[in-house]
């Protein structure tokens, strides 16, 4: 994880991690925080993560199903046209890798109208069809 530090009437503001957000919730702290303030980026590492084969994010299904959550999120706080647009892209992105995580773990292919059912996304985009059909 990043090295993040803010004054903690900032982080306090911003209402702090979302516990609900059950993945990508870092991500989501400091896209709120950018939203309020100024960002300074550090390239010198702070500090480091071990990785290991029990990590909480092995759940692929739970992984995406929290990013969708977070783009979905975003594109309904920003004010910022192009960042709206990017998530709502990226929205559509993780609802296609939402439904293949849930497909893998039931050990099932859907494909074409299948992902229609599965994708917790409507579909509105073409980006999100051509996703749906591409396998």
């Amino acid at each position: 994880m990043p090295t993040v530090v803010t004054e903690r009437s900032l982080f306090e503001e911003v209402g702090g991690f979302d516990e609900q957000q059950l993945f990508g919730e870092f991500h989501d702290l400091c896209l709120r925080l950018a939203l309020k303030g100024e960002v300074v980026v550090v390239r010198e590492p702070l500090c480091s993560v071990r990785v290991h084969g029990e990590h909480y994010s092995s759940d692929r299904t739970a992984n995406h199903a929290g990013w969708f959550r977070l783009y979905q999120k975003m594109a309904a706080t920003t004010t910022i046209q192009d960042c709206g647009a990017y998530c709502v892209r990226m929205q559509a992105d993780e609802s296609l890798n939402l439904a293949r995580a849930q497909a893998d773990k039931a050990n099932i292919a859907p494909h074409g109208l299948h992902w229609a059912v599965r994708c917790p996304f409507p579909g509105a985009i073409p980006h999100w069809w051509w996703g749906a059909f591409r396998e």
